[in-house]
């Protein structure tokens, strides 16, 4: 099963009201369509290691997004990193 994940770090100068995460997060949305729905409205499907960055209006990372695999194992049986670990991994905040 797909899990669609977003965190958003608040308390920049510019991360601090409700309507600077709206702009967070339209900006988001906005890219997110721009990817995934064709100019003539057909949505394409959402698979393991879509994902983006969140950004205030300064253009700070203020956080990601991602689409991972909750099944979270390969065919060993390992552990696999999903594309919002990896980010979280990237920004030193993986939990793992």
């Amino acid at each position: 099963m797909l899990k669609f994940k977003v965190e958003l770090d608040l308390g920049n100068d510019a991360m601090q009201t409700v309507d600077e995460v709206s702009v967070a997060l339209q900006r988001a949305l906005d890219a997110f369509l721009s990817d995934h729905v064709t100019s003539r409205g057909v949505a394409a499907h959402l698979v393991e290691g879509d994902g983006g960055v969140l950004r205030d209006v300064n253009g700070n990372r203020v956080g990601v997004w991602g689409v991972e695999d909750t099944r979270g194992t390969d065919e060993r049986g390992v552990r696999r990193e999903s594309a919002y670990d990896r980010r979280e991994r990237e920004l030193g905040r993986y939990s793992g």
